[in-house]
């Protein structure tokens, strides 16, 4: 059998054992194990705590939820996007799909109507859904 000569003779983990203290009993800075599970939190973790309100919310303004969603792009689209990035990249800027993708958004959203709409009879309707296979 592969792999049971060196599960042999022992006993399986306990998963919800406590974490067992060092050798020496001595905790992270070298004070007693005891001493050191019964510290407050580091300067740190306490600033990070002080900084959030109950509600989650750091300095008052709550992080953005974010959304997994997927879509189909026709291929020239899809090599348009790399071309952006390695145009942003020449320009020193490094940029993800998805910032590139919400940039669009800004700009259509800052389009008057007559731009907006000019720009929508410039794209290409696709039949939605997964593509053949």
């Amino acid at each position: 059998m592969k792999g049971s000569s060196s599960a042999r003779g022992r006993a399986p983990a306990d998963p919800v054992a406590a974490p067992r203290a060092r050798s020496g009993g001595k905790g992270i800075d070298g004070a007693p194990a005891a001493a050191a599970a019964n510290r407050t939190p580091t300067a740190a973790v306490a600033d990070d705590a002080a900084a959030k309100d109950g509600k989650g919310r750091r300095n008052g303004l709550r992080k953005p939820k974010l959304v997994r969603d997927s879509f189909t792009f026709p291929a020239a689209d899809h090599a348009r996007l790399g071309e952006l990035k390695q145009r942003a990249l020449k320009s020193g800027r490094e940029i993800k799909k998805s910032e590139l993708l919400r940039a669009g958004l800004a700009a259509l959203v800052a389009m008057p109507d007559a731009a907006f709409l000019a720009t929508l009879d410039g794209v290409e309707r696709i039949k939605t859904g997964r593509p053949a296979k």
